[in-house]
């Protein structure tokens, strides 16, 4: 009952301060939900969007959030207790920051849990399946090098001082070698449409959708590279802005991507 109605309350909230978000084509076309709904799971789906899970799965599910990762265990832990059923973690990249303790978490403070088996790794985000009993190790930064690997596959569309790789509507941001303060800066990614229509109701005046994003949120460091990863939005785009700026400062670097071809 509290899980329910805490899943009606978000979705309430953001219905009433921001409809578009979770209809808008990065939710509908969403490669991790649409697997959620292919693929059925009987138990319990833990998640840094749950209402979005919640308002594109349906019900069926019961789905949880996420908060400190370092309480998370014992709470996947007692779920799966409790109910008997497995227990999973859905963790969406770019959707903004978990902040505990002072500091941003993301997906990598996840990878170093050996009792999180990876059961897919998805276009906007990473499906982990809770294991009380792990038999091997956490390599933390597995699923990061495995698509470090797969960017030669893709499309680079910027060479500057972060590389920047296409691969339909994903973008990874890649340098090498990498120390912190390159990381510091807060990222802009400003995606103009072809047809402004397209843009969400409160970015139409601006001409462009805003999709900033810290490193910290979206990025991860291994192996002495820093690697964030983007989702665009599934409309038609004319061009991209992208590049790192402080506040009060200026940009640090900008470049301007055309459309795929």
């Amino acid at each position: 009952m509290y899980q329910a109605g805490l899943n009606l309350r978000q979705i309430d909230e953001v219905n009433y301060q921001d409809r578009w978000r979770f209809e808008s084509p990065r939710w509908a076309g969403s490669d991790s939900l649409g697997y959620l709904r292919e693929v059925s799971h009987d138990g319990a789906v833990f998640s840094n969007e749950a209402a979005a899970a919640y308002i594109h799965t349906g019900p069926a599910t019961s789905h949880r959030y996420i908060r400190c990762p370092e309480g998370l265990l014992p709470r996947l832990s007692h779920e799966s207790e409790g109910s008997g059923r497995e227990v999973y973690v859905l963790w969406f990249n770019g959707v903004g920051s978990i902040r505990c303790h002072g500091r941003d978490y993301g997906v990598s403070d996840l990878l170093v849990f050996p009792e999180l088996e990876p059961v897919a790794f998805l276009d906007d985000g990473f499906l982990f399946r809770f294991d009380d009993s792990p038999t091997t190790p956490a390599d933390p930064y597995r699923l990061h090098r495995a698509e470090y690997e797969s960017l030669t596959a893709t499309e680079l569309v910027v060479r500057s001082t972060f590389d920047v790789y296409r691969d339909g509507d994903k973008l990874t941001y890649v340098k090498e070698p990498c120390s912190m303060a390159d990381t510091e800066a807060m990222f802009f990614l400003h995606v103009i449409p072809v047809d402004e229509a397209d843009l969400p109701k409160n970015r139409r005046r601006w001409g462009f959708d805003n999709l900033d994003f810290r490193f910290p949120v979206s990025g991860v460091r291994f192996d002495g590279r820093c690697m964030a990863t983007a989702l665009l939005p599934g409309y038609p785009i004319d061009y991209i802005r992208t590049g790192q700026y402080v506040a009060g400062e200026g940009r640090l670097w900008e470049e301007r991507i055309p459309p795929a071809r």
